[in-house]
């Protein structure tokens, strides 16, 4: 869908804005790049290999989900929690399957800009 939203030339400067977060979240865990990610790339509907594509990492299954999955009734027990961090400040970033597919993900940018 990017691909009809966007000419050529900006999809390039957004691939390598994406590539140059990953890669420094990589080297050193900043919390500011994989926000950035989270934020400008990771959508609902991904599925893990696309999520683990845009982090640089993979996700580690979450097991001990069930407080996570019984809030406000938006999940399922079949739902999986994967979790993907920790930044350098200690911060792990969960997020929801269903089906293989990212659900109710919201990035909570409003909160990280403050």
């Amino acid at each position: 869908m990017l691909d009809t939203l966007l000419p050529v030339q900006d999809r390039k400067v957004v691939f390598a804005e994406e590539e140059q977060h990953r890669e420094h979240f990589i080297e050193t865990r900043q919390s500011a790049d994989i926000r950035w990610l989270l934020k400008n790339s990771v959508k609902n509907g991904m599925s893990k290999a696309d999520v683990n594509r845009v982090l640089g990492e993979d996700g580690e299954r979450e097991f001990n989900d069930s407080n996570l999955l019984a809030n406000e009734g938006l999940y399922r027990a079949d739902d999986k929690v994967y979790r993907w961090g920790p930044d350098r400040d200690g911060n792990s970033y969960m997020l929801v399957f269903r089906d293989g597919h990212l659900i109710n993900f919201e990035n909570f940018s409003d909160e990280w800009d403050e």
